[in-house]
């Protein structure tokens, strides 16, 4: 079917409360109330690529509690009831869907998503990172501080129970933790030690046993003069990886403290 230019778009949001917008305007909450018809987006947003729908059954209608057409039927009503969410005047204005469909497979269009948070933040983390190896500092402070304004909670954190969500949670939590440990480096070789300072601080608050969060705050401490301040930082990380992990620390934080305390360099 030919596309239309005035076709409204969707805006989706997963990593602040779940929100979708349709031409700028949102979705109401009460839309969402029937438990799978939300639980559908999220799986086809999670998966990205089309998704068969055997697989769709057994995830939502499993046995022995639905059989075989039973279920079939639940996934076809299902289906058509998200659809009239995202399109209030489905089926009679059948352009656009949103979701195609085929006798074995489902999947969003995506070219009819405008804006979905998820894949924004990961598109910026990437051009982040890249920046990062190559030196380029500010291209990289600039992509990573877009990419950690996108997060403004972990991902779908009102849903529970659900594998295949608490395992994207924990993705993009990792993915936020390596952001926060790039955007201080970024900051420091910037010279803006007091930013770096604060990105530090949050990545040791989320997680305390990350060595590298200690040396980048002991470093971004060292350089505005709180050399003091530095080397208690260096005692937390090394009381902290022995109470959490029995492990003292890497050779390198040790190296970067006796320097410290040498007044050497930070």
């Amino acid at each position: 079917m030919e596309r239309k230019d005035n076709r409204p778009k969707l805006s989706i949001y997963a990593l602040d409360s779940f929100t979708v917008f349709r031409a700028q305007i949102p979705i109401p909450y009460s839309k969402w109330q029937r438990k799978r018809v939300a639980l559908l987006l999220k799986y086809l947003l999670i998966a990205a690529t089309p998704v068969p729908r055997y697989a769709l059954i057994n995830e939502f209608w499993p046995p022995p509690g639905f059989e075989g057409e039973q279920a079939r039927h639940n996934l076809a009503v299902t289906l058509y009831d998200l659809r009239c969410t995202l399109c209030p005047n489905y089926p009679s204005d059948s352009v656009p869907s949103y979701i195609h469909s085929s006798n074995d497979y489902l999947a969003l269009n995506w070219d009819d998503i405008d804006f979905y948070d998820v894949k924004a933040f990961r598109h910026l983390h990437s051009q982040g990172r890249q920046a990062l190896v190559q030196e380029r500092w500010e291209q990289a402070e600039t992509a990573l501080a877009a990419a950690n304004e996108l997060y403004k909670t972990d991902f779908l954190l009102a849903d529970t129970g659900y594998t295949w969500i608490t395992e994207e949670r924990a993705r993009l939590k990792n993915m936020r933790l390596d952001l926060l440990e790039m955007l201080a480096t970024a900051q420091y070789r910037l010279g803006r030690y007091y930013q770096a300072q604060a990105q530090a601080e949050t990545l040791i608050q989320l997680d305390p046993c990350r060595e590298h969060g200690h040396q980048l705050l002991m470093r971004a401490l060292t350089a505005q003069g709180r050399r003091a301040q530095a080397v208690e930082q260096y005692r937390e990380c090394k009381q902290v990886l022995e109470r959490e992990l029995g492990l003292s620390p890497d050779p390198t934080t040790t190296e970067l403290y006796q320097s410290i305390m040498s007044g050497k360099s930070h």
